[in-house]
């Protein structure tokens, strides 16, 4: 899901509001929304083709990662254990390197197959790792930026998925993004989403000696396809 050779980075073309108040590009394309959600996606620039590189990811194809609990490194099935939990390799540390990410809370990064699991990660080659097995992984927002008429835009921004604008209690407000956690439910309309988001609770550790079983049982199938047809240059 990372950007990769062949894309030189994120951009939001021209924006317009549609009469529901949803903001849309006005050159529109397959790769705007996922499939079931109203958000609209930022873009990538260039082609999806070489090497994956740093630590930025396609904002659709992460999507596809976090949605449909595929592997964010090979889009294949995320493994799971006996009762069904999905695995999730978690950094330790926040960006910062100061503080240490709670067990629970909100995450940006999608599941993991064995293999994957196992693999070396640049993003968290300084942040130390932890593999986990989630009872509950809830998609509950976005993280993007927000264009709100009469302000400058707003960058990483995290906006909730929910109608519900109910705001949590401030201790049950997660902590885990490095950007501004504070959920914002009216502002969906008005988000270029560049992250999905789950919010991971009743966490366990993860034995790397079963996940290395698995990895050993796992195979070589194929990942789950783009759930659009592919053209050039998305996402």
């Amino acid at each position: 899901m990372a950007l990769t050779t062949g894309e030189r980075g994120l951009h939001v073309p021209p924006l317009t509001t549609a009469e529901d108040g949803w903001l849309s590009y006005r050159d529109p394309s397959p790769y705007d929304r996922y499939p079931g959600f109203d958000v609209l996606l930022m873009r990538t620039l260039g082609s999806p083709f070489g090497r994956p590189v740093g630590a930025r990811v396609s904002p659709f194809r992460q999507a596809l990662c976090m949605v449909e609990l595929a592997c964010q490194g090979c889009r294949r099935p995320a493994a799971r254990n006996a009762f069904g939990h999905p695995l999730f390799v978690l950094p330790q540390r926040r960006a910062d390197n100061t503080t240490r990410y709670p067990a629970t809370g909100l995450t940006d990064m999608p599941p993991s197959c064995a293999a994957c699991a196992l693999s070396w990660c640049p993003v968290l080659k300084d942040r130390g790792r932890q593999l986990v097995w989630a009872e509950r992984a809830d998609l509950v927002g976005v993280y993007g930026s927000l264009f709100v008429p009469g302000t400058s835009m707003l960058e990483e921004q995290y906006v909730q998925l929910s109608d519900d604008e109910d705001d949590p209690d401030e201790d049950q407000k997660p902590d885990h993004g490095d950007g501004d956690a504070s959920p914002r439910p009216n502002f969906l309309s008005a988000v270029v989403a560049e992250r999905f988001v789950r919010d991971l609770q009743d966490l366990t550790p993860a034995d790397p000696a079963y996940v290395r079983e698995l990895a050993a049982r796992q195979g070589s199938g194929p990942g789950l396809m783009l759930p659009v047809p592919v053209l050039e240059g998305r996402p």
